[in-house]
């Protein structure tokens, strides 16, 4: 695994590397994370003298390589690298590093983040995705159909087929493109006519196209599989899909800046890490790794961006840390993704709680269609909502004592019927809204 590979010979070495026991595990990520590191301690300004601790005498090029100091290294966030993102370009001449393309986040959590991210990494989430229809026993045969916001904008490209096919099978069908930001009816229309095998999209689209089936009941449309991303996978959704469309679920965690990072376990449904393409830590507010079942921020590292190395990188994402999986991969395991520090609520007296898990999924209990809960102040929060498909009035009293049941007695809790939920950059969509911790 010193060597980077590409296409079918690295799908195989990942299908191996995650059969592995754990200490030739974590050798292999061990000398992965040394290549980088040497690297980047080289030709990137800002880690020349940041890394230094991980090599004897401070020395990146002949050094022993000091694993045990790696805790030592202090995370960098994205306001470290808005700074001076030069700083983070790396001026080595090697391949890995002179081949990249350059994207950005949406800045939906501030100012729109512009980095670099080698073509290998790429390669890497392409290979991980492949790995991830293998654990499901899917072909990977067939089109795929992939709704998400396209750059060049709503009103142009919304629908852009036969660029490529989307895995390493010779028998892949065409990768399609739509528009996220197109009428949904729109978007259900272009479905049927494209009549893929799979489905990517967000898991609140997902919600809105198995309600367009659910209503058009001789669509025609036979999902193999449907591929969740960019979003938190409510439970209810994962229901509804199996329920209209009879098809499993591949749940994504992803970072715009690394591609895939986890991909869901179909024998127990938890996220596991692609640790031998990227290293996540789950650390606490102190900064220590935290234990199965307790929160922490990812903490992520490329083994792949030698462009821009993203390393000890403070992702601004919440995690559940899981243990050991019974299916025997050898992966960490995320029992679950919470969402950023802007979907916790941060009630009177200063008790932090996650929404999402303390309130459970109100659509299974309560006849709304979606929702969303913003809190404005300590004690108040104002639920918007969308009526039930069949009618049926929403009793607000019941939803309130529900929410103070699981919260805190003293909330005072508008309710605001709407139209549409608006979703955030890129069109996601968000439950849970502080505006305390935004």
């Amino acid at each position: 695994m010193s060597e980077p590979l590409t296409g079918p010979a690295f799908l195989d070495l990942l299908l191996r590397s995650e059969r592995l026991d754990v200490e030739a595990f974590r050798a292999n990520q061990l000398r992965l994370l040394e290549r980088l590191c040497r690297d980047a301690a080289s030709f990137v300004d800002h880690y020349n003298q940041s890394l230094r601790p991980l090599f004897a005498n401070g020395n990146p090029h002949m050094g022993e390589f000091l694993a045990a100091a790696w805790q030592d290294i202090a995370p960098v966030s994205k306001a470290d690298i808005l700074k001076n993102p030069k700083a983070f370009h790396s001026r080595s001449r090697r391949r890995e590093a002179t081949e990249f393309a350059e994207s950005h986040t949406s800045g939906s959590s501030g100012e729109p983040f512009y980095y670099r991210k080698s073509i290998l990494v790429n390669q890497a989430t392409t290979t991980v995705a492949n790995r991830a229809f293998d654990h499901f026993d899917l072909d990977r045969s067939g089109d795929l159909a992939d709704i998400r916001v396209l750059l060049a904008g709503p009103e142009t490209g919304q629908d852009r087929n036969g660029e490529k096919t989307w895995n390493f099978s010779p028998d892949s069908g065409t990768h399609h493109f739509f528009e996220i930001r197109r009428p949904v009816e729109e978007q259900w229309r272009w479905l049927k006519a494209v009549a893929p095998k799979y489905l990517l999209t967000y898991p609140s689209n997902l919600r809105r196209l198995a309600r367009c089936a659910r209503a058009d009941p001789d669509h025609g449309v036979q999902l193999a599989a449907c591929i969740a991303s960019a979003e938190i996978l409510p439970p209810d959704v994962e229901d509804l899909i199996r329920s209209v469309f009879d098809a499993p679920i591949i749940n994504i965690y992803g970072l715009r800046e690394f591609g895939h990072v986890a991909t869901s376990c179909p024998q127990t449904g938890d996220l596991h890490v692609s640790a031998d393409v990227t290293m996540i830590e789950i650390l606490d507010e102190a900064g220590k790794p935290v234990e199965p079942g307790e929160i922490g921020e990812v903490v992520a590292t490329s083994f792949y961006n030698y462009a821009m190395p993203f390393i000890r990188y403070a992702t601004g994402d919440f995690a559940e840390l899981g243990g050991s999986c019974p299916c025997g991969r050898i992966l960490p395991v995320l029992k679950r993704i919470l969402g950023r520090r802007r979907n916790q609520f941060t009630l009177t007296g200063g008790r932090i709680v996650w929404p999402i898990v303390e309130l459970g999924e109100l659509t299974e209990l309560f006849p709304i269609s979606d929702y969303q809960i913003i809190q404005s102040e300590a004690a108040r929060f104002e639920f918007h909502y969308l009526g039930a498909t069949d009618g049926e009035m929403l009793d607000h009293d019941a939803v309130a004592a529900y929410i103070r049941q699981r919260l805190a007695s003293d909330l005072h809790i508008d309710f605001v019927l709407q139209e549409a939920i608006i979703p955030s950059g890129y069109a996601k969509q968000e439950r849970y809204i502080s505006r305390l911790n935004s």
